[in-house]
């Protein structure tokens, strides 16, 4: 990766953070929090009122809550007393009891500093020392010391050995006392009076509930029970009913004694929670130079997620994990302003990483089967039932009520996926279009989803576009190719570039053929996959490219006048050009015509300086020869063979190989090849002609098996290696 994609990580994990104020609020969920607020803002009177707000994880009830308190705040004269209790910020029921206790005291010190004020205070935590001596004396004397302000350990030390525990946490609350100078009913008395005093009602809002194990919970709705008939008091509790229910001893019954109203948190229209999806898949593809890809692919990412991705995000939890996840990976592949990934495909293979992991580990396990070219498939014998199948396979990893979204998914990335029960492919996705658009189809940028990098087997998209930048220094140029063939990278390089044409400045097209033409004599060693077999033809279909997209014909002309090179020529007027020598346009025939005499002129001189007779593609030199000048190609035939050296060279060149399961190399002489310029007789006497018996065993062989082919006219095997 590029120096650019060292970005700070800092800026790129969010956490899942509630939201804090009313204009956060991107769900609808305004007018509820301030309905709530308006109504506990009401609330004043003899008696405590517990109010629960229920939700899943990942509902959204800390930022309602959070509106809700912001909502109470715009009003100081109005606005209660706040409390706020996380309990799970608390470790331990004695700590947890502590806290809360804590923290009640000192929003009441805060909110009064009268006298009145002062002595409401002492009157609470007169209390609530003496709810926690009666639980246990030495737990007790642990939790009031600090409470107090005096050291615990002191205290503790003489009871260490003397004192039997009798009971822990706040099981006895509502029954024990030890010897408090007043009754505990007393105590709870005056303080009742005195907050009944007090000018703005006390609101204890308790979240997390639902984080706690359940022994805490239990302990937390006991303490809520023991103070929950002060009078001017509102709790406002926020858990996971389910969850809350099933810890607590008695179940929903014993909740509603202690919870008088509840609310479950509003529900999200999908609407919305697909547009704050996509505000924040903006923001960061647009942070990450993807935009424009995105926005060309737009409808596919919309297919995909009406198809199977939208039954993945039911909150804002589930938005949030997934857009931090992006984030880390998109930054991986920020590369200046060149896209090295397809933002849809990452942020489809990411949602099954996020949601449906076995998904994301199967789709990588079964990369030959989905990465297969659809059209190399077609007509295949039970082509729909292998689809279902693999579909099956991949989609079986998921939750089973997950299935039929994935296979939705999966049908939006891989073409080969899309077959319909009537063996009908929707896709109007090409080769071309796949490798530009950097689609996770293809079976070589397919590795990039799940390596995070560019492995070695591939080439960077923003090297291909520095190639195409260094288009006008030739000799950089074709340097640049060697390295990436010598790479063993020539079918990926060229396929690139074909698909990339948009990187090629129009008025460099000249120079860029011109390199690609000296490129040319270096290609006969190079192995390669392409369908249609030799690296020439393959290079000549990228150069045909490139003149139907630039309408090229004199920058076209201009390389053939200055290449020295004559394999790629030849092979592009061949498979592209000579077509036009037949075409009804005067201009086509004119500009075919003008390129057959130039590959004339440079055949007929490597010819004359013998360079021919060694030249690695000699054949396809001759029949190119052939087809523009029969009568002077055969004459240099003959001339040639008239010479042992050159009769040998040219015997040999025409020979076939090819390579068998069982036998290995199998090579051929090729009469069909050659009788297009001297007949078998001819050969015949040529090879007699002369004496063979001094050359190599490998000669030999090679003119015997020419013997056999003239005599028997038809072509014989060539014995040994």
């Amino acid at each position: 990766m590029s120096k650019s994609s060292a970005v700070s990580r800092k800026s790129i994990f969010s956490g899942d953070q509630a939201i804090r104020r009313l204009r956060e609020d991107k769900l609808s969920r305004k007018g509820f929090a301030e309905s709530m607020a308006a109504a506990i803002k009401g609330r004043k009177g003899d008696d405590s009122l517990c109010i629960a707000l229920y939700g899943q994880w990942g509902s959204g009830k800390t930022s309602i809550k959070n509106m809700i308190l912001d909502s109470l705040s715009k009003k100081k004269a109005t606005c209660p007393i706040v409390v706020e209790f996380n309990p799970w910020q608390w470790s331990g029921q004695e700590q947890l009891t502590m806290g809360f206790f804590s923290e009640v005291a000192l929003a009441l010190g805060e909110a009064d500093s009268s006298a009145e004020g002062k002595k409401r205070v002492s009157l609470f935590k007169n209390y609530a020392m003496a709810l926690t001596l009666g639980s246990t004396v030495l737990k007790g004397v642990r939790f009031v010391a600090p409470f107090w302000g005096i050291p615990a350990e002191p205290v503790l030390r003489p009871f260490q050995e003397a004192i039997d525990l009798a009971k822990e946490g706040a099981e006895g609350l509502e029954k024990a006392s030890s010897e408090p100078d007043k009754p505990l009913q007393v105590q709870k008395a005056e303080l009742a009076a005195s907050l009944l005093a007090i000018k703005k009602p006390l609101l204890i809002v308790l979240d997390d509930i639902d984080r706690l194990i359940p022994d805490e919970i239990r302990l937390l709705f006991r303490l809520v029970k023991a103070n929950g008939d002060f009078p001017n008091v509102t709790y406002l509790m926020l858990f996971h009913r389910d969850y809350v229910e099933s810890s607590l001893e008695g179940g929903r019954a014993y909740m509603e004694k202690i919870v008088q109203v509840g609310f479950e948190v509003p529900k999200v229209e999908p609407s919305k929670l697909k547009e704050l999806l996509e505000l924040e898949l903006w923001d960061l593809v647009k942070k990450n130079s993807l935009d424009e890809l995105f926005q060309a692919q737009y409808p596919r990412w919309d297919g995909i997620f009406l198809d199977g991705a939208k039954y993945f995000f039911g909150s804002v939890r589930e938005i949030n994990k997934l857009i931090s996840n992006l984030a880390f990976y998109m930054s991986m592949f920020r590369n200046a302003e060149i896209a090295e990934i397809n933002p849809v495909d990452l942020i489809a293979v990411q949602i099954f990483a996020v949601f449906e992991p076995g998904v994301y580990h199967a789709l990588h396990a079964a990369k030959e089967l989905v990465t297969k070219d659809v059209e190399s498939t077609s007509g295949e014998d039970g082509r729909v039932e292998k689809t279902e199948l693999l579909l099956g396979q991949i989609s079986g990893a998921s939750r089973p009520e997950n299935r039929g979204h994935v296979e939705g998914m999966l049908r939006g990335l891989f073409p080969i996926l899309s077959v319909n029960k009537f063996d009908f492919t929707y896709t109007n996705e090409t080769r071309e279009s796949i490798l530009q658009n950097l689609r996770i189809c293809d079976p070589v940028i397919f590795d990039r989803y799940f390596y995070f990098d560019i492995p070695s087997t591939d080439i960077p998209q923003a090297e291909i576009s520095a190639l195409y930048r260094q288009a006008g220094d030739e000799d950089l140029l074709v340097n640049m190719f060697k390295a990436y063939i010598d790479k063993g990278l020539f079918d990926i390089l060229f396929d690139r570039l074909e698909a990339n044409l948009q990187y090629l400045e129009k008025a460099k097209v000249g120079k860029f053929i011109t390199a690609l033409f000296d490129l040319g004599e270096l290609l006969s060693e190079v192995q390669t996959n392409y369908r249609i077999a030799s690296p020439e033809r393959r290079a000549a279909k990228l150069l045909n490219s490139i003149m139907t997209a630039y309408n090229s014909d004199a920058a076209i002309l201009d390389a053939y006048k200055k290449t020295n090179g004559i394999i790629l020529p030849l092979a592009f007027f061949s498979f592209h050009i000579a077509r036009g020598l037949s075409s009804s346009a005067a201009g086509i025939r004119e500009f075919a015509s003008e390129i057959q005499s130039i590959c004339l002129e440079k055949i007929c001189e490597v010819a004359k300086s013998g360079k021919l007779l060694n030249h690695p593609r000699m054949t396809w030199i001759l029949f190119d020869w052939y087809r523009i000048d029969p009568d002077d190609s055969k004459a240099w035939m003959e001339r040639t063979m008239s010479e042992k050296n050159g009769l040998f060279n040219i015997l040999r060149a025409f020979i076939s190989s090819w390579v068998t399961s069982h036998r290995g190399e199998v090579r051929k002489t090729s009469l069909e090849g050659i009788v297009n310029f001297v007949p078998t007789e001819n050969i015949q006497k040529c090879i007699q002609t002369f004496d063979w018996s001094g050359d190599s065993l490998a000669a030999r062989e090679i003119v015997s098996a020419w013997l056999k082919a003239c005599e028997m006219k038809t072509d014989a095997e060539i014995s040994g290696e």
